[in-house]
C-alpha cells in the first residue's frame, strides 16, 4: 500500500477536544489483564444467514434491533421507466411503487407521538451462480399505522377486509337486502374477505396497479352471526365481477386509502421485550431482474415477487365499512403546523475539555504549560479559530493487502469471515482502480475544517440556499466539516452532466475522487459471495459532524449531514478474471450500476431534536431523536418548537437518476429500473435500539 504523498494543514491556531464529557466527572483508564478481556461477551446485534431454493442463493444480513419512528416523505418513488417488454401496456412516465406524502406513525393533538414499531431490519440479495439477480429489504416485525396518497403498486399487496354487514346493506337495495335476508346474512352479520391488487375490470392486476379489491371469482365469508350452513351456500353462489358483488362495488382506488394499520393495533405492546406483540410479519420491498420466490418470515415458505420493484406481502386489515369509502388520513405532523413533507419558505455547556494549541505551518519552537481545568463561565465564552486542512497528493492502493473482519456469526453462531481487498482512493479517471494517479481534496479557499465554535456562530445551508443556525446557542461545539457548499455563481456542478443534483458543490472536476474497497463473505463451505463497488467522481461537499456535551441529559450529543454526489455507483457480484467473470461482457452481466446518484442524509437538528448517543444498562448501544416539541409546555410553545423545526431542520433527499443490473436490456438478462427517489424525508421521532440475536 502506498502511503499518501502528503497532508498540508492550513491554519495557526487549533482547539482540540481531547475528551467529551457532558458532567463533570472524570476516570482514569485502566489496562484490562488477560483473564479480563476472556470474559468480556461482544453484543452480536448482526448475523448473517444463508438459504437457497430453485437454483438460488440467498445471502441475508440480520440486524438486530427494535425501531420507533414516525416520519414523513414527500415521495417515496421506485422503478419509473417506461419499457414494452416487461411492462407492456402501462401508462408512459408511471412507476412500480409510488406513494406521495408518505408517512409512518402518527401525531396526536397534544403533540405526542405514536411511533410505527419495527423489529430486526434485514437485507437480503439473491444469486444465480456468482450474478445478483435481487435485492430486498424488509423487517421481521412491524406495527402501526402507515399514511400516504398511493398511486401504484407493484406485487403481491394482500388487503383483509373484516366487518360487519351493516356496511353492505346500507350499499345495497331494497331488493338486495331482502337477498341477503333470505340468505341468512343480517346487518350484524361478521362478514370478511380478501383484496388484492386488481384493474377496474376486476381481473387482477400486479404491476402497477391503481386499484385494490375483490378479483373476479371470489367473494365474502361470514365467520359469525350468520345462519350455519344457509349463509354459506348463499356466499358461495355470490362472487365479485367486474368489480361487483350483488350490485355492490368492491373495488377502490388505492389512493382513497389515506390511512392503514399494519399489523393489530388493538394489542398492547410489552415494554422489556424485544417482540413486538400483534406485529405483521414479513414485509418487504425488492428489486429483482426477474420473477424471484423470496423465503416469508411469516410462514417459512416461498412466495414469489415479480421483476422489477415490488412491494410483497404488505399486511394490512381494513374494517369492511371503510372499504366502501375514503379512510381519512391521520395526523401525521404537529397539528396546525405545515406539515414535514411541504415545500418549505424561501444548552447547557460541555464541561472538562482538555485543549491543546498547536502551531502548524511554521512553528520554530514548543511551548510548554501547565493545563488548567476551565470553569463553565469560561467554556461559554470559548471560541476556537480551529484549522484547515487538504488532502494534497494523496493516493491509497491497497490492491496487495487483506483486512479479514471476524465475529460476524451465521444462524448457527459460527464464525463468518470478511475479507476486505483491493481498497483504493484517488483522481478520477481511474477505470475502477486499474490506473491510479493522486488528488487533491479541497483547496485553500474550500478546505476540510475542525473548528471548536459556539453554536449561534455556526450555520447550515437548507435546501433553498438560505444559511440558517440549527446548532443550539452557548455551547462549545466540535464541528469536523468537508469543503462547504456555496452559494450564487460561485457553485461547481455536483455531478458533471447532471443538473438536478445542483450546482453549489465547492468541489471542482479535479478535486473529486474514485473510491473503491472489495468484500468477500465466506458464506458457507465452498461458497464466497462478493461485493466489488466502485464510485466514480465522488465528492461529499457539504456534509458534517457536529458535537456537544448537553448537560441535563448528562450524555453526548450532536448532529450530522452526510452529503454524497457521484457519478456511477457500481456493485460487482464477482472477482475480476474468475470463471464466469473475465470477458467485459461477463463482467457487465454481474454488475449493478447506479448512475447520477446523490444522498443527503440529515441526522438530529440540534437546537430542538439533537441526536442522542447512549448505551443501556444491557450494554445495548442507543441512538434516538427526540420529539422536537418536547420542551414547549404550552400550545404556544410547542407550535413555536414546530414551525421552527419544520421550517429549518435539514430533510433527507436520496436520489438515482438511473438503476440498472447488466446491461439493462431484459431480452439479454439485465434490467433498467430506471428513476428511483426518496424525497423529502423528515423524522419527527426516532429511537433505535440494539438487542442480541
Amino acid at each position: 500500500m502506498r502511503s499518501p504523498r502528503s497532508l498540508a494543514a492550513l491554519g495557526y491556531t487549533a482547539l482540540l477536544t481531547g475528551t467529551l464529557l457532558a458532567g463533570p466527572a472524570q476516570a482514569k483508564l485502566e489496562a484490562m489483564a488477560d483473564s479480563e478481556l476472556s470474559n468480556v461477551t461482544g453484543q452480536a446485534f448482526i448475523n448473517l444467514t444463508t438459504d437457497a431454493n430453485a437454483g438460488i442463493n440467498y445471502t441475508r444480513v440480520n440486524l438486530g434491533v427494535n425501531l420507533d419512528t414516525q416520519l414523513n416523505m414527500k415521495k417515496l418513488q421506485l422503478g419509473q421507466y417506461n419499457d414494452s417488454v416487461t411492462r407492456p401496456g402501462e401508462v408512459a412516465g408511471s412507476s412500480d411503487i409510488l406513494i406521495n406524502n408518505f408517512a409512518l406513525g402518527t401525531v396526536n393533538a397534544d403533540d405526542s407521538i405514536n411511533a410505527f414499531k419495527i423489529a430486526n431490519p434485514f437485507i437480503e440479495l439473491a444469486y444465480e451462480g456468482n450474478k445478483v439477480i435481487g435485492v430486498r429489504i424488509g423487517f421481521g416485525e412491524a406495527k402501526g399505522t402507515l399514511s400516504g396518497d398511493i398511486a401504484s403498486l407493484t406485487g403481491n399487496v394482500p388487503v383483509h377486509i373484516k366487518g360487519t354487514a351493516d356496511a353492505v346493506y346500507n350499499a345495497s337495495t331494497g331488493l338486495q337486502q331482502f337477498v341477503l335476508g333470505v340468505g341468512g346474512i343480517y346487518r350484524s352479520s361478521v362478514l370478511e374477505g380478501d383484496a388484492q391488487l386488481v384493474a377496474s375490470n376486476g381481473t387482477a392486476d400486479p404491476v402497477r396497479g391503481t386499484l385494490a379489491g375483490v378479483k373476479n371469482g371470489d367473494g365474502l365469508s361470514c365467520t359469525s352471526g350468520c345462519l350455519p350452513g344457509i349463509s354459506d351456500a348463499a356466499l358461495a353462489l355470490i362472487k365479485s365481477n367486474g368489480c361487483a358483488l350483488l350490485g355492490i362495488q368492491t373495488c377502490f382506488n388505492l389512493d382513497q386509502f389515506k390511512s392503514l394499520p399494519v399489523g393489530n393495533l388493538g394489542i398492547a405492546d410489552q415494554a422489556g421485550t424485544a417482540a413486538i406483540e400483534g406485529a405483521a410479519k414479513g414485509f418487504f420491498i425488492s428489486l429483482q431482474t426477474k420473477d424471484v420466490a423470496w423465503r416469508d418470515m411469516d410462514s417459512n415458505s416461498f412466495m414469489t415477487a415479480l421483476k422489477g420493484a415490488s412491494s410483497t406481502k404488505t399486511p394490512t386489515a381494513i374494517w369492511f365499512r371503510r372499504s366502501i369509502s375514503t379512510l381519512t388520513r391521520r395526523s401525521t405532523a404537529f397539528p396546525g403546523r405545515t406539515p414535514a413533507w411541504a415545500p418549505r419558505p424561501p444548552g447547557a455547556e460541555m464541561k472538562a475539555l482538555l485543549l491543546l494549541g498547536l502551531t502548524l505551518l511554521g512553528a520554530s519552537s514548543l511551548a510548554q504549560a501547565e493545563m488548567q481545568a476551565m470553569d463553565d463561565q469560561e467554556l461559554s465564552v470559548v471560541q476556537g479559530a480551529g484549522f484547515g486542512f487538504v488532502l494534497d497528493n494523496i493516493l491509497l492502493d491497497a490492491n496487495n493487502a487483506t483486512i479479514t473482519i471476524n465475529d460476524i456469526t451465521n444462524g448457527s453462531g459460527q464464525n463468518v469471515p470478511i475479507s476486505v481487498k483491493e481498497f483504493y482512493l484517488g483522481a478520477t479517471g481511474s477505470n475502477k482502480g486499474a490506473n491510479l494517479n493522486p488528488v487533491t481534496i479541497g483547496r485553500l479557499s474550500s478546505p476540510f475544517t475542525l473548528d471548536l465554535n459556539k453554536g449561534e456562530n455556526l450555520r447550515t445551508l437548507r435546501d433553498d440556499g438560505v444559511w440558517v443556525q440549527t446548532t443550539p446557542s452557548n455551547v462549545a461545539v466540535l464541528a469536523l466539516t468537508f469543503p462547504e457548499r456555496l452559494t450564487g455563481s460561485a457553485g461547481q456542478a455536483c455531478i458533471s452532466g447532471y443538473a438536478a443534483a445542483g450546482s453549489n458543490c465547492s468541489s471542482r472536476a479535479s478535486e473529486k475522487a474514485d473510491l473503491g474497497i472489495r468484500f468477500d463473505f465466506q458464506v458457507a463451505a465452498g461458497r464466497t459471495d462478493i461485493l466489488n463497488i466502485d464510485i466514480a467522481e465522488l465528492a461529499l461537499d457539504g456534509s458534517y459532524l457536529r458535537l456537544w456535551g448537553d448537560s441535563a441529559r448528562s450524555q453526548l450529543v450532536g448532529e450530522m449531514r452526510l452529503n454524497l454526489y457521484a457519478k456511477s455507483l457500481t456493485v460487482m457480484s464477482c472477482a475480476a478474471g474468475a470463471t464466469n467473470c473475465a470477458s467485459a461482457a461477463e463482467q457487465e452481466a454481474r454488475t449493478i450500476t447506479l448512475s447520477n446518484t446523490y444522498a443527503n442524509i440529515a441526522l438530529g437538528y440540534g437546537k430542538t431534536q439533537p441526536l442522542l448517543f447512549d448505551v443501556n444498562s444491557n450494554g445495548q448501544f442507543v441512538l434516538e431523536l427526540p420529539n422536537p416539541t418536547a420542551g414547549g409546555t404550552t400550545a404556544a410553545q410547542r407550535n413555536t418548537l414546530a414551525s421552527d423545526f419544520y421550517a429549518n431542520a435539514p430533510r433527507t433527499n436520496i436520489v438515482i437518476d438511473n438503476l440498472k443490473v447488466g446491461s439493462g436490456n431484459y431480452n439479454t438478462g439485465g434490467y433498467n429500473f430506471g428513476y428511483n427517489t426518496l424525497q423529502g424525508l423528515s423524522i419527527n421521532y426516532l429511537k433505535v435500539t440494539s438487542h442480541d440475536l
